[in-house]
């Protein structure tokens, strides 16, 4: 179930997007942006973590060391 708000749109803006998402309805065209940004945010995030494979060096004695030094922290 979704969270029902209250949002000041210009109707061109909301043309607009009607328009550009092929939608018939304000609130299916918002939904439908929405899913688009939402994806193309985790796809470009995902690349972003995928460049950076083999980049990043893991000590793996860090995590006994912060044991050694915070007792019951971990």
């Amino acid at each position: 179930m979704g969270k029902r708000i209250s949002l000041h749109v210009e109707e061109q803006m909301l043309s607009d997007l009607m328009r550009f998402t092929g939608e018939t309805t304000p609130t299916r065209a918002i939904h439908k942006a929405i899913d688009e940004l939402i994806e193309r945010e985790r796809r470009v995030r995902t690349e972003e973590l995928i460049k950076m494979a083999g980049t990043i060096e893991f000590d793996e004695e860090w995590l006994a060391q912060r044991r050694r030094e915070h007792p019951g922290a971990y």
